[in-house]
Order: structure tokens, then sequence, then C-alpha cells
């Protein structure tokens, strides 16, 4: 298995594509099509990484030609889980995410301003490619069928200013605060009829009928899936780390939408943890982490602004953890309760859903179990959701922890560069100094 790994990328259409293939790509198409792949210090001496770059750079590409072989893309939202959708056999699109990786390797950053003449000035940056993208026809799009929470405000707007373009825009409602005495049941119920109905449209745009055998399939592959994301989170705990910040952050971000090929995708996956597996035997760090390195945990939103994750090893920082993905695949699927059930009960638990207190404990939680000495917690610029929860979430994590926390604003890739790397490099000198005064008592 691991020379096979080694040889190529297995995709979903029975294809195989050597790595020889994939490094002429990389070295010669990506340079003239991604000029900003260049601002960044991405880990290429891993095959898996090389396998990641190239899934990331051609999946515009690729879901065009699956859109013309028939093929139904639906848009999710980035913190919903891709279970359901694959489940149904359509293909679950993340414009914000696509979108806005477009934007960073190619610079295009009237994605930006178009998407905000279309939303608000003042829309998230997230938001706001995402419907530029969809607009343009980059990202092929049949509907548009979001999870909607207390998370984002946004997405529904979105849809909405959309209709004119997507011909089915619909959501799916989740219960706010579901665990509220004596509303767990009505959630569970609510949750479950929303599931249903999701199925159903999906039924009804592939004119195909979605079996119980398809949404215990789906599950089964993701909780998989999760499992490896969740041990490679582990290695973080190492030191010294074995994997780089910004290398982590773009393989977490794998189960966001699989890239539209679970099958490369779950390639592209082993062939990351075994590698990093040797380099932990061997005690080799990731490119860019210094010995003396204090730990960092990210909490909010992730930030459009990658660059900061090697900012923060150049600095002398190492990533300890980071919350936002961490939503996707924390926890499996129960796969011995009924499918709508199971998926229901994972949803209603999405951190991110619950009430403020609660959602700080588990970050609070996580942050411990990641051993951070410092949280930095982004704000993404018009996220209206986002912001309000900065304060409770610092200030439980430096209350209950006793580490030092800071809160970032970040907007476009690029913006304000040099004021954040004084604020990163300002705070890291407080971490240190809060690490070495806990040393000596």
């Amino acid at each position: 298995m691991s020379e096979k790994l080694l040889e190529g990328l297995s995709m979903g259409n029975g294809g195989f594509i050597p790595m020889a293939e994939i490094g002429e790509y990389l070295m010669q198409e990506a340079p003239r099509h991604f000029p900003g792949l260049a601002d960044l210090r991405i880990d290429m001496e891993l095959v898996g990484i090389r396998k990641l770059a190239y899934l990331s750079l051609t999946q515009l590409e690729r879901l065009k030609e699956a859109h013309n072989q028939g093929k139904t893309i639906v848009v999710k939202y980035p913190a919903n889980p891709t279970d359901i959708y694959y489940g149904c056999g359509v293909i679950p699109v993340d414009p914000f995410f696509i979108s806005m990786a477009h934007l960073i390797y190619t610079r295009d950053y009237s994605l930006a301003t178009e998407g905000r003449e279309q939303l608000s000035p003042e829309a998230c940056a997230w938001q706001a490619v995402g419907n530029a993208a969809i607009r343009r026809q980059l990202v092929p799009v049949d509907a548009y069928y979001t999870f909607v929470g207390p998370w984002c405000t946004n997405s529904p707007y979105n849809g909405e200013n959309l209709s004119d373009i997507i011909p089915e825009v619909h959501f799916l409602d989740q219960p706010f605060f579901p665990h509220l005495e004596g509303k767990e049941d009505n959630a569970l119920d609510y949750m479950v009829g929303e599931l249903q109905t999701f199925v159903k449209t999906m039924e009804r745009l592939t004119k195909k009928k979605v079996e119980k055998a398809d949404l215990m399939e789906s599950i089964r592959f993701h909780n998989r899936m999760r499992k490896k994301i969740r041990e490679l989170m582990d290695f973080l705990l190492l030191d010294p780390s074995p994997i780089s910040a910004l290398d982590f952050i773009l393989t977490m971000v794998l189960v966001d939408d699989w890239q539209s090929d679970p099958v490369a995708a779950n390639d592209t996956l082993d062939t990351i943890l075994m590698e990093i597996r040797e380099r932990a035997t061997k005690r080799i760090k990731g490119p860019g982490i210094r010995d003396d390195a204090v730990r960092i945990f990210f909490s909010g939103i992730t930030t459009s602004e990658i660059k900061i994750y090697n900012l923060l090893e150049d600095l002398g920082g190492t990533l300890a953890g980071l919350e936002c993905v961490w939503n996707l695949f924390r926890a499996d699927v129960n796969e011995d309760e009924e499918p709508f059930i199971a998926l229901a009960k994972r949803d209603l638990s999405i951190p991110f859903t619950q009430p403020m207190t609660q959602r700080a404990k588990l970050v609070t939680g996580l942050t411990k179990q990641m051993k951070a000495d410092g949280s930095i917690f982004d704000c993404a610029f018009g996220c209206n959701y986002i912001a309000k929860t900065a304060r409770c979430i610092t200030d439980n994590i430096r209350m209950e922890l006793n580490i030092p926390t800071t809160t970032i604003d970040t907007d476009l890739p690029g913006e304000n560069r040099a004021a954040l790397e004084e604020h990163l490099e300002g705070f890291l000198e407080i971490v240190r100094e809060s690490k070495e005064t806990k040393k000596l008592n």
C-alpha cells in the first residue's frame, strides 16, 4: 500500500495520476496560473502535500467536468458536515473556501469587490468571494442548500441574493440552542424532519431514490475519515511537531468537502498520515518550526490570511490546534442508530450550534487538551456572529487556563500584514514570558 501511495493519486473516477505528472503540473502549470502560491511556505517535500496541492488547484476544473457529466452539485456552508450530501449522491461544494483559495492562489481580489457589490461593502470576505465565484460561473451549481444555524446570519442572505441565477435555493434549519431543558426531543424531531426534507429534495433533483444503505455507507466513510483527521491533529501535541501549521490547516480543510472527490481525498490523507508518522518516529519537525516554539491555539473563524500560519512559525510559535473546522471532525456519527436520528444528533451537538457558555467550555477544553501556551481568536471582518463571541471565548480560556489570549481582525489576504505581524510578534513575546514565569513558579 505504501508504495502505491507514493507512486501516484487514485481518483474517484477510477483514474490514477502518477506523481511525475503531478510534479510536472506543480512545477510548470501551477506557477503560471497560480502566482500566489509563491507567497506561502508549503511543505512540498511531502508527497501527500503535493497531492493535496494538486487537488486544490484543479478542483474548479474537476467540478466543471463532473457537472458536464451530469453530476448534481449543491452548495454547502463551511461548517456543514457532508455525510448527507454524499449519501444522496450529490457533490457538495463549498464556494466560500474554494473561491477564497482561488483568490489567494491567483491574487484575483476582484472576486471580493464584485461580491461586496452584490451583498454589502461590509460583507464577510468568505461570503463575498463565494457569491462572485458563483455569479462568474467559476463554480458550477445546481442548488444552494446550506445548513442555517446560529453561527452565520450571512449565508441565508447570500442564498437569497443568488436566487436569480440558482434555480434551487433552500436552507436546512438547525434549531437554536437545542439542548435547553425540556426542548431536546423537539429539537431532535425538528432536525430529523429537516434532514428528511433535504433528502427528498435531492431525490427530486437527481431523480434517484436515496436508500438507507446509501446514507449508512456515507456515514461509515466519513467516520473513517474523521478518525484520520483526528489522528493528524494529535501529532500537533508532539514536541517537535512533525507537521507545519499551514500544511496542517490545508489538510484539515479536506474535511470541508473532500475536494469534490472522496476517493482522492482518502488517498491524500493516507499518504500524509504515513509520512507524518515516519517523521514523528524520527523526531523530524515540520519546516519553519523552531526548537523553542510556544504553542498557540486558534479559535474563531479560519482566517483567509493564511500567511499568518507561516508568520506564526517565523516568529517563534507553533500551531497547537484550531477550532473552526474541528466542528466537522470532532465526533463520529453513531453507526448503530437509524441514520436520520444519528445524523441529527451529531448536527445538534456541533459546538457552533451551542449556547455561548457551552461552546466556550468546549473550546476551552480543546485548548487545554492541545496544551496551548496562548490562544488567538480571529474575528473575520463582516462576520456578525463571530465578533460577538470573541470576548466570551477568550475570557473563558484566559480565566480557566491562565494563559495569554488576544483577538485579531482579518479580512482579505495581505491587508494590513505589517500590523498583523507586529501584533503577533508582541503577543508571542507575552506568551513566552508567561511560560517562563510558570516554569520559575
